[in-house]
């Protein structure tokens, strides 16, 4: 269980962590290691206060998930304006941030390449 890991990330202890979701302190270090592992309820309340998935608690990665807490929060919101959008502006949507990226990728390749001779000018 990767629940020390969100600890420690939200720099919270085990008795902060057995407060907020009304667990004994044992049995949060119980989890933590594995000695014994949380009922389906417990890991929802753990899910929902820590903002991840319970797969994730469970470090049971599912590939074609997106672990929203790992993103900024325009990131989030972006995403949230995307969901709402019909097939054809996404779509569109699409295409214009496929155009950004390879533009962004092009811009970043002729700044290696402008490096490059300098640093061979210089020789």
């Amino acid at each position: 269980m990767k629940i020390k890991e969100l600890r420690a990330k939200y720099n919270i202890n085990q008795k902060e962590l057995a407060k907020i979701t009304g667990l004994s302190q044992k049995s949060i270090s119980n989890y933590e290691n594995s000695q014994t592992f949380p009922n389906v309820e417990v890991l929802i309340k753990l899910a929902d206060y820590f903002h991840v998935t319970v797969d994730s608690l469970l470090e049971h990665e599912v590939p074609y998930l997106l672990d929203m807490s790992t993103l900024s929060e325009q990131k989030k919101e972006l995403i949230k304006k995307i969901a709402l959008v019909n097939d054809r502006l996404a779509e569109r949507t699409e295409a214009y941030l496929n155009g950004l990226m390879e533009a962004e990728e092009e811009s970043r390749k002729n700044i290696e390449d402008l490096r490059k001779r300098l640093s061979q000018a210089d020789i």
